[in-house]
């Protein structure tokens, strides 16, 4: 798989429902990932579509941001 960092200019309801001000959408092959912190994990859970599954960036015993969970994830680097 090879995972895409999406940062476009376009709003972020047009690629999902997820209508929060802070988050990164990491898009592969097979999944799409929306990553943000915990100001956004409730709002995340309510509006995400099914097919997307949520990282809680800053959760404990979770990655700190995206460029960790995409280092640990699909690189394989442990943290």
């Amino acid at each position: 798989m090879n995972p895409a960092h999406l940062q476009h200019s376009v709003p972020t309801d047009v690629w999902f429902s997820f209508t929060g001000s802070a988050g990164q959408a990491i898009i592969t092959k097979d999944s799409a990932y929306l990553i943000t912190d915990s100001r956004y994990w409730l709002q995340a859970r309510e509006q995400l579509d099914p097919n997307w599954d949520l990282v809680e960036a800053g959760a404990v015993n979770g990655p700190k941001d995206w460029i960790e969970w995409l280092v640990v994830s699909y690189i394989g680097i442990p943290d």
